[in-house]
């Protein structure tokens, strides 16, 4: 199937398609080995509304992915 059948069929743009194709194609491939190990979660605690401060938190995922949660 080409790529140009592949994205009507699927209902994507054939410029999206390759935007990710090229993006993905350079990020490096995550295999079993690589995944760390299951690590522990660390609880985070809510302050009252009386104490409360803006606060920031950014996660960096595989493939230069970061996602960023403000209050």
């Amino acid at each position: 199937m080409s790529q140009r059948a592949f994205c009507n069929t699927h209902c994507i743009g054939l410029s999206t398609f390759t935007h990710w194709k090229r993006k993905l194609q350079k990020s490096p491939v995550t295999t079993p080995k690589e995944i760390p190990e299951q690590q522990e979660w660390i609880e985070l605690s809510s302050q009252s509304e009386a104490t409360s401060q803006a606060w920031h938190l950014e996660l960096e995922l595989p493939g230069g992915v970061t996602l960023r949660m403000r209050q």
